[in-house]
């Protein structure tokens, strides 16, 4: 009797132990089939993503319709239609395969207004936006112009087009954007995108030894009345450097930096802290190496 309880036992637990290694056996494919089918759906969306934004390159590149632009020329400028919005689909395909940024051609939509003479310029500036600021093109968010003074030069007037219309895509992306990054961009993406030209602008690898980063990035300079032309010139050239190193040696960062700011309302303190956070090392270390960079004249 003894003996046959102790076989009953062994029995059970027996039982049990095959029992527990089948549920155990059963999770653990359901969990591998679950954790496949969330590999497989990160993937498809991936590469819905990818497939989302190169069609939205083809679909802005063939069809430009929406943008318009208007002349107010007096003498026989060599610019036309067909011309500006070849060199923007040069620059909207940059900036989608720089920085992964999809566009709709429905919502870039941006007016472009070109005068050839200075005091028509002025008074058109100063009517619109209330005072003559800006002395070779501006945007204007609110009213969605970019309203350029077209000179002698074709390759520097498309340049000044290029960049204002670069800032347009920027608030499109980024509305709460700050002054560094969009000026930054606006510099290097409309150099890069020039087409038809044998003497393109070099990119700046300018780097001002004195300069505080840490101070550089938590202010705007570009809308204080204080700084002098020259120190303006200065900051134009050093947000372009910062972005071209950016771009080049630090892609992934920037793509993952922006898209964050697309969710943060306007704060210098709020960019500043997602610069900082994002970057491995923060601020110093990302100082650091764009100095390196921007010293050496080999380096890309």
């Amino acid at each position: 009797m003894q003996r046959l309880f102790f076989t009953y036992i062994l029995f059970s637990i027996s039982t049990l132990a095959a029992a527990n290694e089948l549920h155990y056996r059963i999770q653990t494919d359901i969990n591998l089939e679950e954790r496949t089918t969330e590999v497989n759906s990160e993937f498809l969306l991936q590469r819905s993503t990818r497939n989302d934004v190169e069609k939205n390159i083809l679909d802005v590149s063939d069809n430009l319709d929406n943008i318009e632009v208007t002349y107010f020329l007096n003498n026989n400028i060599q610019l036309n239609d067909e011309y500006i919005k070849e060199n923007i689909r040069s620059l909207i395909h940059n900036y989608s395969s720089l920085l992964n940024w999809p566009f709709f051609s429905a919502t870039l939509k941006p007016n472009i207004i070109l005068f050839d003479n200075r005091k028509e310029f002025e008074a058109y500036q100063t009517e619109k936006v209330g005072e003559y600021r800006w002395h070779y093109g501006y945007y204007s968010k609110s009213n969605n112009e970019a309203v350029i003074f077209i000179n002698d030069s074709t390759k520097d007037s498309t340049l000044t087009i290029l960049h204002e219309v670069s800032h347009a895509i920027n608030y499109q992306r980024i509305p709460s954007i700050p002054g560094w990054l969009n000026e930054g961009l606006a510099e290097y993406m409309s150099k890069i995108s020039l087409i038809k030209t044998d003497d393109t602008k070099p990119v700046s690898k300018y780097n001002d030894s004195t300069l505080s980063i840490k101070k550089f990035l938590k202010r705007n300079y570009f809308n204080d009345r204080n700084v002098s032309a020259k120190q303006i010139s200065n900051y134009y050239q050093i947000s372009e450097s910062l972005v071209a190193f950016l771009i080049s040696k630090e892609n992934q960062y920037l793509r993952r930096t922006l898209t964050s700011l697309e969710k943060l309302p306007f704060s210098l303190s709020g960019h500043y802290k997602e610069f900082d956070r994002l970057y491995p090392g923060g601020i110093d270390a990302l100082a650091e190496n764009w100095r390196q960079w921007a010293n050496n004249p080999h380096e890309n």
